[in-house]
């Protein structure tokens, strides 16, 4: 007999999708006897299955109309107790609204007092993990109360060294592992110099001369990403000895996976820093015209982040733009690769130190 089911309905990129996550976890642990199924982009649902994480998925086709209409068919031969909407788009809401569930449940909107029989209030400045476990009903999840008990926009502000404020352990990823102390021979480093947005990319120029100061303290270092940024990952490497390029190779279930190698991994703000916090693999996030602020910090207590704090310009928009909208970029090209190290190097050896004294 098939089981009765949750489904959630997140079509965002996939860092939104990881910082999902947490939410997963906890309604599955809510609705044991519910099967949980998830909609999404195309190629992102297969990790979450393989993790266990979710039940079943159906992936869209963003721009392809039919898409979602093959999804509805498969949908109305289940029985569907509850529907999560997480993601705010109107192509969103619309697919919610085609569903027959028993309840629906979503963030406040102009439209949601049409769709959803329940809606909660979008924490703007809250992270992003946390505005999601607003959805769970307070009746019968036992966190309610922790949940309400403060500001959480506390946990997006990062001290002068990039340090971010720890995480509440009720809420972060049920599967961390512990870091691993290798020997110096087998010390790799995970570079991500890509994003979907140009203006989100540090230099290339500064991801250089990071490769060589790592390369001088003994450590090898990887380029990955996804098949459209391998040309960057190869200017990225041009002319530097040892430099491995892995951009393009992996699935995104297989990259996910192959981070654990890793002893630290050094990215935009972009999927890639969700990725490391995942499997709690130490992780250095440089921002630019976005800000932790918006509330997509990386989600580990083994994250730092680098930032120009006094530029007056920032945030300049959710995502990022193509081109820096004052034509300066200041936010990245003043970022320098000295001070990216020592942020670097700092959170090594703390990691690394807690581990010898654990």
């Amino acid at each position: 007999m098939q089981r009765p089911a949750l489904v959630v309905i997140q079509t965002a990129f996939l860092g939104d999708l990881i910082l999902s996550i947490p939410f997963f976890q906890a309604l599955k642990k809510q609705h044991p006897q519910h099967q949980i199924i998830l909609v999404c982009k195309r190629g992102l649902g297969e990790f979450l299955k393989k993790e266990s994480i979710i039940d079943d998925f159906y992936e869209v086709h963003k721009g392809n109309r039919s898409s979602y209409k093959n999804i509805l068919v498969h949908l109305k031969k289940v029985k569907i107790d509850s529907v999560y909407c997480v993601h705010r788009s109107i192509r969103s809401l619309l697919f919610c609204l085609q569903l027959k569930a028993l309840q629906k449940i979503g963030f406040r909107s102009f439209l949601g007092w049409f769709i959803f029989s329940r809606q909660v209030v979008y924490e703007k400045k809250w992270p992003a993990p946390l505005r999601l476990f607003k959805m769970i009903d307070s009746a019968s999840w036992s966190l309610h109360s922790r949940l309400q008990s403060q500001d959480w926009a506390l946990l997006n502000r990062s001290n002068t060294q990039g340090e971010m404020p720890l995480l509440p352990q009720e809420f972060t990823f049920t599967n961390q592992r512990e870091a691993e102390v290798l020997p110096l021979a087998e010390k790799r480093i995970a570079l991500f110099p890509g994003s979907v947005w140009a203006t989100k990319r540090w230099t290339s120029d500064g991801f250089r001369q990071l490769i060589q100061m790592f390369s001088a303290a003994g450590y090898k270092v990887d380029l990955l990403g996804g098949p459209d940024e391998r040309a960057l990952c190869e200017q990225v490497a041009l002319g530097l000895d040892a430099v491995q390029i892995l951009a393009g190779k992996f699935s995104i279930s297989e990259s996910i996976e192959y981070l654990k190698k890793y002893v630290l991994v050094v990215a935009n703000d972009s999927a890639a820093t969700h990725m490391a916090a995942y499997q709690n693999v130490p992780c250095v996030t440089l921002f630019g015209p976005t800000t932790l602020s918006l509330g997509f910090r990386p989600w580990s207590d083994r994250a730092r982040v680098v930032q120009e704090d006094d530029l007056v310009c920032r945030p300049c928009g959710l995502h990022g733009h193509d081109q820096c909208p004052l034509g300066h970029h200041h936010c990245m090209t003043n970022i320098s690769a000295a001070r990216v190290f020592q942020v670097c190097m700092s959170l090594l050896n703390q990691v690394t130190s807690m581990s010898v004294n654990s």
